[in-house]
């Protein structure tokens, strides 16, 4: 499981690559178990996590309380959708000054 596969493109198959690339993920905490969200923030780290929306509702945790939410992922979200001032900045630079 830990080799590079043959049938992988060349630019993934250059070392760091994957790694790379699983930088530009964002995910959800939404798992419904410490464990798994333990080793997602083990993996990938914090600067990517926020917490998703759960349209269908059939995973529903009961009486629908999630427990308490880390607020990084409001943060993270912000930053996700471009919402914080230093995102918007980068993105639209001289926005706002006199």
């Amino acid at each position: 499981a830990g080799q590079k596969r043959p049938w992988a493109s060349a630019s993934m198959k250059k070392d760091g690559a994957f790694e790379q690339a699983l930088s530009r993920f964002w995910f959800d905490t939404h798992l419904n178990d410490d464990r798994a969200l333990a080793l997602l923030t083990q993996v990938v780290g914090t600067d990517r996590l926020t917490f998703g929306t759960n349209f269908a509702g059939w995973d529903q945790p009961e009486g629908g309380h999630h427990g308490p939410v880390d607020p990084k992922y409001a943060d993270n979200a912000r930053r996700l959708m471009r919402q914080d001032k230093a995102t918007r900045a980068k993105a639209h630079p001289g926005l706002g000054q006199a």
